[in-house]
């Protein structure tokens, strides 16, 4: 194979090396990709309200109306084009792709389904090339990790019942408070505030809101929103939970590493 030829290939990986990729370029903090996107939101954000009132002043509320739904879409397609080049750029960084029609496995999706089936999720290419390995500091003890794995997955649940019972809360707060609020602008409470107020009002919700997007954009990109670990893998370290978990128990491997978690795997029982 010529020199040429060899340097456009993608080099194949190992379960541990894409693994320890995905972690660094989630470590990577990129402040410079992050300010870029809050600067860029800002900046479509800041100027807009004052120029809706300029518009209303000069043109009308129509035309100022449609300048700011316009601006709404400017602003949400602003936000996907930045998100894709920051992905595009750490996808090139860290080589995390498949070795032979170079897909992106940076989504946490496309992630996961390559690490389950070893196979790319869009060419069905085998991922990863490797035999399944001892760990160094020892196995795992089948029935404990299952018994970790249960009580794990029943505290999860839980979580998320009294996650589901705050949303149900705060939507009854928020009726109740848009209701309270219906009832003022009815008896002429809030006469007082001009289209312009409410405008610099809804712009600074909006603000607020794409802020938070954003950091919760960043805080789960970096594997800030984890799941508990049943019980790390001796080998890598890495939470054996959810669906990892549910294969390590099926085959007794993990998916992260590739290495063997117990003494026996489930596949060699009679």
């Amino acid at each position: 194979m010529a020199a040429g030829e060899r340097g456009n290939m993608i080099s194949a990986m190992t379960r541990k090396e894409f693994s320890e990729k995905y972690d660094a370029c989630t470590r990577s903090g990129s402040p410079r990709e992050v300010g870029i996107f809050l600067v860029a939101v800002v900046a479509v954000i800041a100027p807009t309200f004052f120029l809706a009132d300029f518009i209303e002043g000069r043109y009308g509320p129509t035309f100022s109306n449609i300048f700011l739904l316009l601006m709404m879409f400017l602003l949400l397609g602003l936000i996907v084009a930045i998100t894709t080049w920051i992905r595009a750029r750490l996808v090139k960084r860290f080589g995390l792709m498949c070795p032979t029609c170079g897909c992106g496995l940076i989504d946490k999706e496309r992630r996961r389904k390559a690490l389950v089936t070893g196979h790319c999720p869009k060419c069905r290419s085998k991922m990863f090339d490797e035999e399944p390995f001892s760990p160094r500091s020892g196995y795992l003890d089948r029935e404990e990790f299952k018994a970790k794995l249960t009580a794990g997955m029943r505290r999860n649940n839980r979580e998320t019942i009294r996650l589901l019972i705050i949303l149900f809360a705060a939507m009854i707060a928020c009726a109740a408070t848009a209701n309270y609020f219906q009832r003022l602008i009815d008896r002429g409470g809030l006469d007082w505030v001009t289209p312009t107020g409410w405008r610099k009002f809804a712009g600074l919700m909006l603000g607020m809101v794409c802020v938070v997007a954003v950091g919760v954009f960043i805080l789960a990109f970096r594997g800030k929103f984890k799941v508990p670990a049943s019980q790390p893998c001796p080998e890598c370290g890495r939470s054996i939970a959810g669906v990892a978990g549910k294969i390590a128990i099926k085959t007794g491997i993990c998916i992260y590493c590739g290495c063997r978690l117990f003494e026996e795997p489930s596949s060699d029982k009679a």
